[in-house]
């Protein structure tokens, strides 16, 4: 029934609904009637898919095999599922006593040694996977601040409408940024390379589309955002009063002691 009305209903029919908004709230009839699923890129989900990116520039070989060991965890952890639910299966249909079943003790042994050669090779595979994952993170800093440095830019869009910045271009610009940053032999180094590159990149980028006035606003936020994931803007305070000096109410008592200091100027120096 749509109104009052009786409409022909085919079960293969859906209706997809897309929103920009960031946490839209819905009735519980409605929540309840659909599946919301969120699509909002994390600044760590990004950090991880960016690093991938870097791995398959620096070292396509070892992401390939990231990529195959992925699959193959993937695909024994199935197969050691579907042999668990064979032999729960196999044992719940028995109809004599299980010890006298020949066949059925036959596929529970072969269903056993499937298993454990399963596991021999998950066990393997997670071992390799640990040691990829010890190289890789070795180029974790440049993906941390290519991801620092896509929500420094995303953030434009709350000062104008017309600043909106996409993912899929911002990822050209980070793989351009890895092309351009100057090679080295140690990892360390070529990190601090495609860090001091990128961050470069993108601020000049963003700089091509906003507005002069803004161009500080952004230049202050990249650096507080930065600061913040290296762990060096620990005391919100100095934050805040750096952007909005001392809002107190409260008189200073002390006079001002050389006319070129203004008032606002001398409350905030009393307060440092």
């Amino acid at each position: 029934m749509l109104g009052e009305n009786e409409v022909p209903w085919d079960d293969k029919f859906r209706l997809y609904l897309i929103t920009k908004l960031g946490n839209p709230k819905y009735s519980p009839e409605v929540a309840g009637r659909t599946m919301i699923i969120n699509y909002t890129v994390t600044q760590l989900g990004l950090e991880d898919q960016l690093l991938s990116v870097v791995i398959g520039h620096e070292k396509p070989d070892l992401q390939k095999i990231s990529e195959e060991l992925v699959q193959t965890i993937s695909k024994n952890n199935i197969l050691l599922n579907q042999l668990e639910d064979s032999i729960l299966t196999d044992l719940s249909s028995a109809d004599s006593e299980i010890l006298e079943n020949r066949a059925l003790i036959k596929s529970l042994q072969e269903a056993q040694k499937k298993s454990a050669k399963i596991s021999k090779d998950l066990k393997e595979s997670e071992a390799t996977q640990a040691e990829i994952l010890e190289t890789t993170s070795q180029y974790r800093p440049s993906a941390k601040r290519g991801s620092i440095l896509f929500f420094s830019l995303a953030k434009l869009s709350e000062i104008s409408k017309m600043y909106e910045f996409s993912l899929s271009a911002y990822l050209s610009v980070f793989t351009k940024a890895l092309q351009n940053s100057s090679p080295e032999v140690k990892v360390t180094a070529r990190v601090a390379n495609i860090v001091r590159t990128l961050t470069d990149d993108v601020y000049n980028y963003v700089c091509t589309g906003i507005f002069e006035k803004h161009k500080l606003m952004y230049a202050a936020q990249m650096t507080f955002m930065i600061m913040k994931g290296d762990g060096r803007l620990n005391n919100p305070a100095e934050v805040d009063f750096f952007l909005k000096g001392n809002i107190s109410l409260e008189a200073i008592n002390e006079r001002v002691p050389a006319q070129w200091i203004s008032p606002s100027g001398w409350k905030d120096l009393h307060q440092l």
